[in-house]
């Protein structure tokens, strides 16, 4: 307690001023108890320091990190050269053409989902998976890295015709585990990702050469298949004990690798699936006799739904009936149409190496073959398909008369042909809103046809066209009921034993889910467990 000189009242200590009289109160001295003035800092009699300061943190464990613990991606690009860029440019420019550039990598960064975590001078560090968690966030940064080289070339060249101006990007990346969060307790710190992981992604940064992406062995890991990756051999990183395997990323797969003959995800037999199985198979034997059906497997993530759907297109396709496929992406849920125009390119054929004149033949060969009278349609269709002709332009119409044409244009085709269709709807809770418009319009024409439509998706996923009668679907609870006895169709002792154990098991074992399944392969065959999988170091 404080005493007030002039009044006599009591005050709590931390008072400088008198809260009855007002009247100043004298700061005693911790050392000789001589009173002070309150805006004296020292003792006038020993000089003793009349304010403690609070202790500075002297030790990292001081320091209190708040945050959550996350798998994600890390992104970060820089200019290639920027210091020798920045000699040679005025200040103004560099700003102006930094300014660019920093808004096109935000944008691509945005474009799939990602988020910039921080500017560095002379470029960004980007986050994949976190604040908000994402179960492809390797992919999304691949994706976002591929499209960030493109766009940035494209600004190089109108830097390079402009202004004479070299500008490169390079890429790196790198996934793993780190902790978001905000350090100390500074407020006006924004929230930032700590850990290794974030270090590794700078390294493959200041490897990769100009207008490359290069990522560690940990994101090649997951994002195998899905995109071409150059092995660049093991190489020596600052601050990793071991040489780190490296990798270019090349452009993305067309389709998932599960559909490359299963190689890269290290694909095991089908089993336990011969009912579900049974019933694709009937509902195929009814379309094939005209009876248009509509199968939906609903399930979890990570329960198998692909896997059972790539199983039966297989088998389709080696009846000789054809499969068109059009698949939902997380990352493309902004883009209209895009598994729309994945399964016309399908259907008529068109591929990545097809130029824009060849895709219009082949359009046109494959309507006016079925003898199709759409010839006023077709600009329409090549602008759809992005392939338009320069020398037909499309008419100026709006978007909903440009979808019922291209919807007619497949009722003609699906009403002319008579070969049978599996139409393969993958994750289909994935699809934009403007594609979901297009197979609702486009699914209840098909009764009468021999086409059978299987569509994948979520719980909770539901669309207008499913309260159709002749719509099968598989709930998630059937799933779950399912019992797992049977791994696979090898005779080693190894496996003998774990299926006997399996068998008499008091536990219950469920359908293998996808994340198990990359790992299965190796193991199934061989009986051994694998050293690595997928590309490692």
């Amino acid at each position: 307690m404080s005493v007030c000189a002039a009044c006599g009242a009591d005050n709590r200590a931390v008072r400088k001023f008198c809260a009855r009289c007002g009247a100043p109160l004298a700061i005693a001295c911790p050392a000789c108890g001589t009173a002070n003035q309150p805006d004296e800092l020292f003792c006038g009699d020993c000089g003793t320091a009349l304010i403690c300061a609070p202790p500075f943190p002297s030790s990292p464990e001081t320091v209190p990190v708040s945050g959550e613990r996350k798998h994600i991606t890390v992104l970060f690009a820089d200019v290639a050269g920027s210091m020798d860029l920045q000699e040679q440019l005025d200040p103004e420019v560099w700003a102006q053409i930094m300014g660019r550039f920093v808004a096109i990598l935000a944008e691509g960064v945005r474009k799939y989902g990602g988020t910039v975590d921080k500017f560095t001078g002379d470029g960004i560090m980007a986050l994949f998976g976190a604040p908000v968690a994402q179960e492809d966030h390797a992919r999304r940064a691949c994706h976002a890295a591929w499209h960030l080289t493109k766009t940035i070339g494209d600004y190089s060249e109108e830097l390079r015709q402009k202004q004479g101006v070299e500008l490169h990007v390079r890429l790196g990346l790198n996934s793993g585990e780190v902790v978001v969060g905000r350090v100390g307790d500074d407020v006006t710190l924004d929230p930032t990702a700590l850990g290794h992981t974030v270090g590794l992604a700078q390294r493959m940064e200041g490897l990769a050469e100009p207008g490359k992406a290069y990522l560690t062995q940990y994101t090649a890991r997951l994002v195998s298949g899905w995109f071409g990756l150059e092995d660049l051999g093991a190489m020596a990183v600052k601050g990793a004990r071991e040489p780190l395997r490296v990798y270019a990323l090349g452009k993305p797969s067309t389709s998932p690798p599960l559909f490359h003959g299963g190689g890269s995800l290290g694909v095991s037999p089908l089993v336990g699936r011969d009912r579900e199985l049974a019933i694709l198979e009937n509902a195929l034997d009814m379309a094939l006799h005209g009876q248009a059906q509509v199968v939906g497997i609903i399930g979890d993530a990570g329960i198998g739904k692909s896997r059972l759907c790539e199983q039966f297109a297989a088998g389709a396709t080696a009846r000789g009936i054809t499969v068109r496929r059009a698949t939902g992406l997380s990352h493309a849920q902004a883009i209209p149409y895009l598994p729309v125009l994945e399964m016309l390119r399908g259907e008529f054929g068109i591929t990545e190496v097809d130029s824009p004149a060849g895709a219009r033949e082949k359009i046109a060969g494959a309507l006016v073959g079925r003898d199709l009278a759409i010839e006023e349609t077709l600009p329409l269709l090549f602008d759809f398909l992005e392939v338009a002709d320069p020398d037909r332009p499309p008419p100026s119409v709006r978007g909903e008369v440009r979808m019922r044409s291209t919807l007619e244009i497949l009722r003609r085709i699906s009403r002319s042909s008579q070969a049978p269709l599996v139409l393969l709807l993958e994750d289909l809770h994935w699809f934009d809103a403007h594609s979901e418009a297009f197979f609702a319009e486009l699914i209840p024409s098909l009764p009468g046809t021999t086409t059978l439509v299987l569509a994948d998706f979520r719980p909770g996923f539901s669309a207008s066209w499913m309260r159709h009668s002749y719509i099968v679907r598989f709930p998630s609870n059937h799933w779950a009921r399912r019992r797992w006895t049977n791994f696979s169709g090898d005779s080693s002792e190894r496996t003998r034993r774990w299926r006997r154990s399996a068998s008499t098991s008091s536990t219950t074992r469920r359908a293998i889910p996808f994340s198990s399944r990359k790992w299965s392969g190796p193991w199934w065959r061989t009986g051994r467990w694998p050293a690595s999988r997928g590309p490692t170091g």
